[in-house]
């Protein structure tokens, strides 16, 4: 039976087949170092697996006969930890871009970036890349 493979890309991937890169700038464009960067809850080994469940190989790519792509999205971790903005980068498909989007959409709050002890809005980086197997 196929079955979906989500893999990462420039990150250690702390799990055997999840994994993502991630990247933070400044949303609020007056600070230049974070004291603390936006942080999934309980870490990035949920972050995976929280993609890795909620995740779905689109069936219009499986029908089509596209067995991988990638989506880098942007989005702002809010000072109040809730997920803005939420942009595509790149995709290689738009089927996919809606997957990706729907599931950084059901992300629940992030413990927000900190700068002076405040917390601050960030932009965050993130690409997944699908693979049909």
């Amino acid at each position: 039976m196929k079955k979906l493979i989500l893999i990462g890309l420039f990150f250690c991937g702390l799990l055997s087949n999840v994994a993502f890169a991630q990247d933070t700038t400044f949303a609020d464009a007056d600070y230049e170092e974070l004291d603390e960067k936006p942080e999934f809850p309980d870490g990035n080994e949920k972050l995976y697996k929280f993609i890795y469940r909620n995740l779905g190989y689109p069936y219009s790519a499986q029908k089509r006969g596209i067995h991988q792509g990638v989506v880098h999205l942007k989005f702002v971790v809010q000072e109040d930890g809730s997920i803005a903005e939420i942009e595509i980068d790149f995709s290689s498909h738009p089927t996919f871009s809606k997957e990706a989007i729907r599931v950084i959409k059901k992300m629940p709050k992030w413990k927000p970036g900190m700068k002076d002890g405040k917390p601050v809005s960030v932009q965050f980086t993130l690409p997944i890349v699908f693979k049909y197997q």
